[in-house]
């Protein structure tokens, strides 16, 4: 369900953006769907980058807590 939400969150905030430049300048018809295609790209990418680091910290440390702190420190830093 992550990559869904942060697609969504993603995708609805950058076709706002567009929706409102759109009415200042001209916006050609396949804007929206290239936006879509990236969002979820980029959503389901880091996702799996995600839950690929909160394994590999897994199995080095047996502490649930533990591995997941680390994975968030570590997720954005590679």
């Amino acid at each position: 369900m992550i990559p869904y939400l942060f697609a969504a969150a993603t995708i609805s905030l950058s076709i706002g953006t567009i929706y409102l430049l759109s009415h200042k300048f001209l916006m050609v018809s396949y804007i929206p769907n290239i936006v879509e295609l990236i969002g979820f790209g980029l959503a389901i990418d880091y996702s799996l980058l995600i839950v690929h680091r909160f394994r590999s910290e897994l199995r080095m440390e047996d502490n649930v807590e533990s591995a997941i702190e680390r994975t968030m420190e570590t997720a954005a830093a590679r």
